[in-house]
């Protein structure tokens, strides 16, 4: 659908990028809430899994009990279960008013030595450094990262630390795969020089409705969204018509578009425009 309307898409260092052909940003919400969505059909497409990071814990693991933290992982398609550990300390380097160095860390926390696998893993996505005793505070910032799959199934579900990286999928990959390699060229969109037009008192903008990504049982509801329908656009929330019509007319029509395809288009605008200040909150 983004594609169909000249939007450049790929993944970069385990993230989705959207680059609109309008050259306006993506609204970081929208992109949220629909980047799983989107990179599923994308996996699809280009044939390919990926993983994503769940949780962590920290423990002593084998029968020397040799102290770590395991990530837990699950794949996108799927949902297999896997896990990576990479080795920590669980105890005090020093005495502090918390404890004595030797005693045993909090449940939950860790720590890592300078140039440890955890923190080449962690500079691999490209998140800022932190203090090799503070990691378990963000560990969190893992779970917008898409990662490489690994043949987990062979090694009983673990996966090798050392080779876990983010996933790459170039937008030249992904138009291949959708057959969007030959596309028309994107159209500029231009506002007129037209002076802005008011709404009147009689003037009510229709109701739109948004295309949600519908369940899938094959691969859970945990990877799409519900559909929505649009509230109604009254005096109290309504904005400038101009801009309304300007956004909309400007979107390419295309031979035999499904309307539900356009409808999903023209949510994406509304978000822009929202976003922009040029509507208020409460209409997307």
């Amino acid at each position: 659908m983004l594609l169909s309307r000249g939007d450049i898409i790929s993944i970069e260092r385990g993230l989705l990028e959207v680059i609109p052909a309008s050259g306006k940003h993506v609204p970081k919400k929208w992109l949220s809430d629909n980047r799983v969505g989107i990179v599923t059909e994308i996996l699809r497409k280009t044939r390919q899994e990926c993983i994503v990071y769940s949780e962590y814990t920290a423990g002593r693991y084998g029968h020397k009990l040799v102290s770590g933290v395991t990530l837990q992982f699950k794949s996108v398609l799927e949902g297999a279960e896997a896990y990576a550990i990479f080795n920590a300390d669980l105890t005090r380097k020093r005495n502090t008013k918390h404890g004595r160095a030797g005693d045993p860390l909090p449940k939950g926390q860790f720590h890592v030595a300078k140039g440890s696998g955890f923190c080449k893993f962690w500079a691999s996505t490209g998140l800022p450094s932190r203090r090799l005793s503070s990691y378990y505070e963000h560990m969190g910032n893992l779970s917008q990262f898409f990662f490489e799959p690994q043949d987990i199934y062979a090694s009983n579900n673990r996966l090798k630390s050392s080779q876990l990286q983010p996933l790459q999928i170039s937008c030249v990959e992904i138009e291949q795969a959708f057959n969007c390699a030959d596309k028309a060229p994107t159209i500029n969109r231009q506002h007129t020089d037209k002076p802005p037009t008011e709404a009147t008192d009689k003037e009510m903008l229709q109701p739109l409705k948004t295309l949600g990504l519908k369940p899938d049982l094959a691969t859970g509801k945990i990877y799409y969204g519900n559909t929505v329908i649009r509230e109604k656009v009254t005096r109290g929330n309504v904005y400038p018509i101009n801009d309304l019509d300007n956004a909309i007319s400007s979107i390419p029509i295309y031979e035999y578009e499904d309307p539900e395809i356009r409808e999903f288009i023209i949510d994406i605008v509304l978000a822009e425009l929202e976003e922009q200040g040029s509507c208020k909150p409460g209409l997307v």
